[in-house]
């Protein structure tokens, strides 16, 4: 009921606005010089629907995407703490274990630990 009452009103509002960009105001209210739309005589049955070319994503390939991210993150953090021979292990298994510590951050975290 309230959907059907808010769709009848008829607001003069938006003629209101005199800099109203004219692609806007098309999208608000038709064209004054627009033609009214002509039906078809075709049959609606005969019409071939038309459908949106919607990705296909199956749930595999979502699982090999993030499975090959998370290869690459765990394989960055560890080449990045190899190079200190093992020196900051603890840290290392923190960042490891952390999903959401990217390389970058566990960069960060490292050099911080390293500056004290």
């Amino acid at each position: 009921p309230a959907v059907k009452a808010m769709a009848c009103i008829q607001s003069k509002r938006t003629e209101e606005f005199k800099k109203m960009p004219e692609s806007i105001r098309n999208m608000i209210t038709p064209p004054r010089n627009s033609a009214p739309r002509v039906q078809d005589d075709e049959p609606a049955a005969s019409r071939t629907p038309v459908q949106a070319a919607a990705p296909v994503v199956d749930e595999n390939s979502i699982r090999a995407q993030v499975l090959a991210e998370q290869k690459a993150r765990v394989n960055g953090i560890n080449d990045l703490f190899a190079m200190f021979g093992g020196r900051y292990q603890t840290l290392q298994a923190q960042c490891l274990a952390d999903p959401e510590c990217s390389l970058e951050q566990a960069r960060e975290k490292l050099l911080n630990e390293m500056g004290r």
